[in-house]
């Protein structure tokens, strides 16, 4: 009896250790409404420089505060690509393109203040810079905060986990 209420003590454990670290990772994303000093863009020589991951489970993180006026350099780390993922359009930067194994970096410079959105080919998987005078401005993180997170199921298991919905694929 000993035993067995034992190893059920270490599998509830477990659970609860892999479940927390599932859904609630500590690794400087957005979490609920919480806006992390990650999502500010970080001036470096020149540029505003913005960090993302590509995952099975999407883009992390996938709300950016940019400043207008300042190129940026857009530092893509594709980890585990697949079909949904692996490629970013941003009409209003005129911007398509696919996203590659390893870092890459993609540049531009924001011109006009107000929200960009942007999003896998399919509109599945979405993020979402924010363009101001100053990144700073509290009213901006504010509006960072408002805006929703999306999960889509194309590429984290919706698809038969296959990946390959037709996101950019």
């Amino acid at each position: 009896m000993k035993n067995t209420t034992f190893i059920w003590i270490i599998i509830i454990i477990f659970l609860i250790g892999f479940l927390g670290y599932k859904y609630f990772p500590n690794n400087n994303t957005i979490t609920g409404n919480a806006v992390l000093d990650d999502n500010v863009a970080a001036l470096n020589g020149g540029y505003q420089e913005i960090r993302m991951d590509v995952t099975r489970s999407g883009w992390n993180p996938n709300k950016f505060v940019l400043q207008k006026g300042i190129p940026v350099k857009w530092i893509i780390n594709g980890k585990e690509l697949t079909g949904c993922n692996s490629a970013v359009v941003v009409p209003d930067l005129n911007l398509n393109f696919n996203i590659k194994q390893g870092e890459q970096i993609i540049e531009f410079t924001p011109e006009k203040i107000g929200t960009i959105s942007w999003s896998c080919r399919m509109g599945m998987l979405r993020g979402t810079f924010i363009i101001t005078e100053d990144t700073a401005n509290q009213q901006v993180q504010e509006e960072l905060n408002n805006i929703p997170t999306t999960t889509a199921a194309c590429g984290s298991g919706g698809c038969g986990g296959s990946g390959g919905c037709g996101c950019g694929g």
